[in-house]
């Protein structure tokens, strides 16, 4: 999935919705698997119950 954070108003973005169990071992990663150029940049993450 591509986003371009320098559009949207710097604004949360959401990247999909994910299930998360109690007692798991749940891990958010950020990474740039691809061939691409560029930097890969996260200056937040925001986790919601439903």
């Amino acid at each position: 999935m591509y986003v371009d954070q320098r559009s949207g108003g710097g604004g949360w973005r959401s990247l999909g919705t994910f299930s998360l169990n109690a007692g798991d071992y749940n891990v958010v990663g950020v990474s740039r698997w691809t061939s691409g150029v560029g930097y890969v940049v996260a200056d937040a993450v925001r986790i919601t119950r439903p």
